[in-house]
């Protein structure tokens, strides 16, 4: 009955090992990934209940011993501390805090603990190959899938679901999720194949991998690779005892295969060739890298923001718009806005998120971890010590990746990494026959197997809750992409009902009430609740607060309107139109001052940016500045030639300018024209632009400054002067018959 039970809760948890990595539905949830998890946890959690009514039977408990329990510990208990600290310490982000961090540990523990310590229990003959094969065979099919892909030869998804270009997804969703995998995968086939001397079919086999990892295109994954096989090349050339003939072989088929498929690839995909290219010169990654060092500058200023503790394990993304504005003011980041969901840099999300402390929490497990295994390894047999190498090797690989990338932290590719260092733990138990934990129950069996059972229940709700939601989010969002509003209102409220905290969803849902309101002003205060469960859900979106001040002021709830402005602009100050609707708001309130002060700063960011240039244009004459306002009328014609009201305030003002200086607009219009007749261009220029320092907007000077341009060949000059006259003179063919001749050249 022992062995039954054990061999099925093994061979469930093989088939959460198969099956998670491998499902990919494109048209039930937005994230791919998001039903990876789902199924993972949930398969999981069965795996668990098996284990807790086995341990009810026996009324014990028993726990394998690693070598790294309590760092691996001490680990866990700081992330937990540091969410709790930050969900105290920071009570705006209180709801979002508790979403992300429950979401974040709930990952660690079903991608990370659990995986280890049901791989670290295992030995060679209890499953610990039957882990290994079954990963290997789940990364080769994805590897199969990738190369389908990329040769657009889709045979399941016939439509292009890849955002990434020519980098192939597979069933990941994500290459940088895929190309981790592959690594680790790549390492425990050139085990495999050194153990079954090189058989024909684990080398192709590695080639599929290999190929694989390539189309990816994840630089960070090839470096990883590489300092994996410069780390395992010197413990197996330092180790006295393994055969060098083996791993000879081996690194000539990895050689010849990586030298192969790299300039394969790189006759037939350039985005390939450019981005491999760039790992030896990272000047040529361009605004890829400058993005990263963005992100970076922010975590930096995350981390010192609280040092200590961190911000709470899973909050990274929460906190990085807040910190990202304050950096978009640098001309260098300014074009670069991105919302991160990850720092880029496993060394940097710890420090962010759990502190100094915490992150040196997280370096002490990895070094007892490296050195630790390092040296058990020497106590091995050479096959033992071989595989154990070869694991230390991945796990060094996958980190370096992470100094770049984000699998970490993500479900699948965080997985394998705790799988592979599981095995290590497995391997070093069953060589020095470590004993296990005993935890007896006795009288409180019953009880801690209704908390055990009462607890994973709680976890499958949450998982079936968090898919639901997802799932009528997406179907609620296409709804409203193709205009179907009253299907869209119904989904997302049923998303709201089964998960109220998907920011997307609500946001989604507050967009939809907006554009029912424009009809009915009586859904303004769903859209207002709907935005506002939104920002609860997550603060870091600045066109949520931005639609939000929207509704605020159809409201005419003008100071909550400002505010929840003051709060989009801090998370995105390159927004010219949030800039441009303060300054409104502003000018409606009567406060001028910091209008303009706001439309000049909308125009700074864009300078053609008609609806500012109008509307200061507006402010600029209520204060009878009829210069500098017609000035900016024609700023807008220029920006968008067939904006009427601008053309119509302009000829306004132009005309107010005109009677004030009649006299002297006259002779300056006649010396232009003396200066044409003259074919002195300079001059005329000169002239024009001196009468036009008088009136920007006066008709017949701007014709001459036109024609002048025409009559020179300066086209590009010519050609807004006669699109702005256009508007100001309609009807005149002579106008339309200069764009018509401007065109044609």
């Amino acid at each position: 009955m022992r062995r039954k039970s054990l061999g099925f809760s093994l061979s469930l948890f093989l088939v959460a090992l198969f099956v998670s990595p491998l499902i990919f539905f494109t048209d039930r949830t937005r994230n791919p990934y998001l039903i990876q998890e789902r199924i993972l946890q949930t398969l999981l959690v069965f795996v668990l209940i098996l284990c807790a009514l086995k341990a009810f039977k026996n009324r014990r408990l028993l726990l394998s011993e690693t070598f790294i329990d309590r760092p691996l510990f001490i680990y866990l208990v700081f992330i937990i501390i540091s969410s709790v600290v930050a969900f105290v310490k920071y009570p705006d982000y209180a709801l979002a805090f508790k979403d992300y961090s429950f979401r974040a540990i709930l990952t660690f523990f079903f991608s990370g603990i659990i995986p280890f310590y049901f791989a670290s229990s295992k030995t060679e003959e209890t499953g610990a190959r039957s882990i290994r094969r079954v990963i290997i065979v789940v990364g080769s099919i994805a590897a199969l899938y990738s190369i389908v892909q990329f040769a657009r030869l889709d045979f399941i998804w016939p439509s292009n679901i890849n955002p990434y270009g020519q980098r192939s997804i597979s069933t990941f969703g994500n290459p940088n999720f895929l190309a981790p995998f592959l690594v680790i995968v790549i390492f425990w086939l050139i085990y495999e194949a050194v153990l079954n001397r090189m058989s024909s079919f684990l080398i192709l086999l590695l080639f599929i991998n290999l190929v694989g990892l390539a189309i990816t295109m994840t630089r960070s994954a090839f470096v990883g690779l590489f300092a994996g096989c410069i780390l395992l090349g010197f413990l197996f050339l330092k180790d006295k005892e393994l055969s060098k003939s083996s791993l000879k072989s081996i690194a000539k088929y990895l050689i010849a295969g990586i030298v192969f498929f790299g300039l394969l690839f790189s006759f037939i995909s350039p985005q390939f060739r450019e981005r491999a290219v760039s790992v030896f010169s990272p000047s040529r990654m361009g605004s890829a890298l400058t993005q990263r060092l963005l992100i970076w500058e922010a975590s930096i200023a995350m981390f010192q923001k609280s040092p200590y503790i961190g911000i709470g394990w899973g909050n990274f993304e929460v906190f990085y718009p807040s910190y990202q504005g304050q950096l978009l003011l640098k001309d260098l980041y300014a074009p670069l806005r991105t919302h991160a969901n990850n720092a880029h840099n496993i060394l940097l999300e710890h420090l962010t998120e759990i502190g100094l402390i915490g992150t040196l929490v997280f370096l002490f497990l990895i070094v007892c971890y490296f050195r630790r295994s390092i040296r058990l390894s020497l106590k091995a047999d050479p096959k033992s010590r071989l595989l154990m190498l070869i694991l230390i090797s991945a796990s060094a690989a996958f980190l370096v990746d992470n100094l770049f990338n984000v699998s970490y932290f993500f479900p699948i590719p965080s997985l394998i990494f705790w799988l592979n260092s599981g095995l290590i733990a497995g391997h070093i138990r069953g060589l020095s026959d470590s004993p296990n934990r005993e935890l007896k129950f006795g009288k409180f069996a019953y009880p801690l197997l209704i908390l055990a059972i009462g607890l994973l229940s709680k976890v499958l709700i949450h998982n079936y809750r968090y898919f639901k939601g997802a799932e009528h989010f997406y179907t609620g969002f296409k709804a409203s992409r193709s205009g179907e509003l009253a299907t869209a209102e119904k989904e997302l409220q049923k998303s709201y009902s089964y998960y109220p905290r998907l920011v997307d969803a609500n946001y989604e849902m507050g967009n939809v009430y907006a554009r029912f309101a424009v009809a009915d002003s009586g859904y303004l205060d769903d859209a207002i609740w709907a935005y506002e469960e939104a920002i609860k859900s997550n603060p870091g979106y600045d066109e949520i607060y931005y639609n939000l001040a929207i509704m605020l002021i159809r409201k005419e709830e003008y100071a909550s309107a400002l505010e929840n402005l003051k709060f989009a602009l801090k998370l995105n100050p390159v927004s010219h139109e949030i800039a441009r609707v303060k300054a409104g708001l502003y000018s409606q309130l009567g406060n001028y001052s910091d209008a303009e002060k706001f439309y000049l700063r909308s125009l700074e960011i864009e300078p053609s940016n008609p609806l500012a240039s109008n509307s200061l244009g507006g402010l600029l004459e209520r204060r009878e500045e009829y210069r500098a306002a017609a000035s900016r009328y024609i700023e807008a014609l220029f920006a968008s030639p067939d904006f009427t009201a601008a053309a119509s305030n302009a000829k306004r003002v132009s005309s107010i300018l005109t009677n004030t200086n009649e006299d002297v607009l006259l002779v300056l219009h006649k010396e232009t024209v003396n200066h044409l007749l003259e074919n002195d261009f300079s001059a005329a220029e000169a002239t024009a632009n001196g009468a036009l320092d008088i009136n920007p907007a006066y008709e017949p000077i701007l014709l001459l400054l036109a024609e002048l341009y025409f009559m020179s060949g300066e086209y590009k000059l010519a050609e807004p002067l006669y699109q702005a006259l256009k508007a100001l003179l309609p009807g005149e063919k002579h106008i339309v018959l200069r764009l018509e001749e401007i065109l044609q050249k």
